[in-house]
């Protein structure tokens, strides 16, 4: 999952943590909340994060980071329990691409060996909006290029995360 999909609001509500969308210390775009960090002098509602980039911000004590950190501090937990936290409040980047509909395979004549599967596994036929905005602010078509070129799309994991990968096939 991409901590672009994660949602800071529906966390806090889901928390209880109370939060401004606007007022006296909030910027637009932004959700402001009271510091957590123990050595913050002034904790009211000056703990920024930004809907979009998902980054926190106290402009009192400035300390900065990103969602995990501040998950950390609001939960006392530990980086990988704060992994599966976000995850809960995250959507499904896949979900709006059907499989093998809008992107089919393309029928390469390679053979494949159950090492090759396993190179391919961690890339994907379907294309998350991140990877198409990538495309089209190149002024490439995604409708045409994919298929012409078999792209693939790897999301947040692997040693190719947020890739496109065009393979060079040799029929």
């Amino acid at each position: 999952m991409s901590i672009e999909t994660f949602d800071p609001i529906a966390y806090f509500e889901n928390r209880d943590i109370v939060y401004s969308t606007e007022g006296k210390n909030v910027t637009e775009g932004w959700c402001n909340i009271e510091c957590p960090f123990p050595f913050c002098n002034d904790p009211s509602n000056h703990m920024g994060v930004n809907l979009e980039s998902k980054l926190f911000s106290c402009w009192a004590c400035g300390e900065k980071g990103g969602m995990d950190r501040l998950i950390q501090e609001l939960e006392g937990c530990t980086w990988p329990e704060s992994q599966v936290i976000l995850s809960q409040f995250q959507e499904n980047p896949y979900k709006d691409i059907p499989l093998d509909t809008k992107y089919p395979e393309t029928g390469s004549k390679t053979v494949r060996s159950r090492d090759m599967k396993d190179i391919l596994s961690s890339f994907s036929d379907q294309f998350p909006k991140i990877h198409l905005n990538y495309l089209k602010g190149r002024d490439f078509d995604p409708e045409i290029l994919i298929p012409k070129y078999r792209l693939k799309a790897c999301y947040n994991t692997g040693k190719y995360k947020f890739r496109i990968i065009a393979p060079v096939i040799m029929d």
